[in-house]
């Protein structure tokens, strides 16, 4: 052959062989956040709209309740079996050192006497709520002591709020005339501990079908066989570890709680924002990089008169109460002095959003917020005023729908009720509100003809 062919059919096979990959095109803005389509395959998310990962969690510990109460959830096929099952799965799973551990708890921790698959086959398998009866401010001061570092203790309970049953049985309104007064106050101390220490919780309700005995406030047995009964999910531990571990819980299909409340995670009040002037089409102001003032506003006159504003907000911090951005509209308040009227109308999850901002620089910026609210500026006297929104503290009270101060007749119950319950979580609550501020969240904008 040739030798000049020979070297040039050489060089055309090392040069397809070494060829650049296609440049992959950038993904659509917003896809891939929750609430919005999945994005295309192939396609590169840009650095901005990446969230930031979360610190990794350090050693994962479960615990499950054994005291006698807790038999009808293990009895045959329950949906609390289930759930527990695949969260021990998905608990190892994540457990990056090795260090996994499950325990069992009644009136003391035990360590369980296995691994992980052990224990799921003992679930099955083995009778494990067996136990003495428990007292729940005890068993949180117990899984207080084990919180450290970025450690993450997971807890499972019916959560029943009980004297012991010596004092029941001295005087059987032990657990209705003092719940409220004698057991909070422990729920409250104990958890005064936790905020000190910088922990904080996510609580999850479910349902489960329930084949045993039920214990009521008087320790009278029930037997009861299928009925739904409540059981509860506890997170706890620092704020970047226990959001690690609860966001890959969401992603598995067996963890679906019917409720969810969070304690602890609103230390610092939110002041940041941007103003996202390209979602106003034909607006009458400027607002530029960083997007924190509103200038040259020519409010219009007329029918409609106004101007309207999209304000980002970042509500992470904030739980799962504003996944709904309708909670957004119903709380934020706007604070004035007599001098502006400003009315508040829609609010939007970032999903919904980012791929409406034409504007590159207000979409990167917009990313590392959750949430917008659109509001109209009605009039204002004078040349230059601030805009003062607010959001006050808003606890869900889901949980006092999910109590019973009565369960002696738990078989006509009209929906699945935990006794005391309300207690147990005001005591917590309380004890996360001590000089807490109102308000979650305080911006001031300042706007200027």
């Amino acid at each position: 052959m040739n030798r000049v062919i020979f070297i040039l059919l050489v060089s055309v096979f090392l040069t397809a062989c070494i060829q650049t990959p296609k440049e992959k095109k950038p993904c659509p803005p917003g896809c891939g956040e929750k609430g919005a389509k999945p994005c295309p395959k192939n396609c590169e998310p840009s650095i901005a709209s990446t969230e930031k990962t979360l610190a990794k969690p350090g050693n994962i510990q479960f615990y499950m309740e054994t005291s006698g109460s807790m038999a009808g959830y293990l009895n045959g096929g329950t949906n609390f079996k289930n759930v527990v099952t695949d969260l021990v799965a998905t608990l190892k799973g994540m457990d990056k050192n090795g260090l996994f551990s499950i325990y069992t708890v009644s009136d003391k921790i035990t360590p369980y006497p296995g691994d992980e698959d052990k224990f799921i086959k003992d679930l099955a398998l083995v009778p494990m709520a067996n136990q003495k009866s428990s007292e729940m401010h005890k068993i949180f001061k117990m899984l207080s002591d084990k919180v450290s570092g970025n450690d993450v203790v997971i807890f499972t309970s019916d959560c029943i709020l009980s004297f012991p049953p010596a004092d029941i049985k001295k005087n059987p309104r032990v657990n209705i005339d003092n719940a409220e007064s004698t057991l909070k106050s422990f729920i409250k101390t104990t958890f005064e501990d936790y905020r000190q220490k910088g922990i904080v919780v996510r609580l999850y309700g479910f349902t489960s079908n329930f084949n045993g005995t039920y214990y009521d406030y008087k320790n009278a047995k029930t037997s009861l066989n299928g009925q739904q009964r409540p059981y509860y999910v506890w997170v706890m531990g620092k704020k970047e570890s226990v959001l690690a571990v609860t966001n890959r819980l969401g992603t598995q299909p067996s963890f679906t709680p019917a409720k969810s409340l969070d304690f602890g995670f609103t230390s610092n009040i939110i002041n940041d924002y941007m103003i996202i002037p390209s979602l106003t089409a034909n607006r009458n102001y400027n607002s530029t990089a960083p997007y924190k003032d509103i200038s040259k506003l020519n409010i219009q006159k007329g029918k409609d008169a106004g101007e309207e504003v999209w304000i980002g907000v970042n509500l992470a911090d904030l739980g799962k109460r504003y996944d709904n951005p309708e909670s957004l509209k119903a709380d934020i308040q706007f604070s004035g002095n007599g001098k502006v009227t400003v009315a508040i109308g829609e609010a939007q999850a970032k999903a919904q959003l980012l791929g409406k901002i034409k504007n590159t620089r207000e979409r990167d910026k917009f990313t590392n917020y959750t949430h917008a609210f659109r509001v109209k500026i009605k009039d204002m006297i004078g040349s230059k005023e601030v805009l003062k929104f607010t959001l006050p503290y808003k606890a869900d009270t889901w949980y006092e729908e999910w109590t019973t101060m009565d369960d002696s007749n738990i078989k006509m119950e009209a929906f699945p009720q935990t006794f005391a319950f309300k207690h147990l979580v005001n005591g917590v609550k309380e004890a996360y509100q001590l000089n807490a501020n109102p308000n979650v969240l305080e911006i001031s904008i300042p706007i200027s003809k």
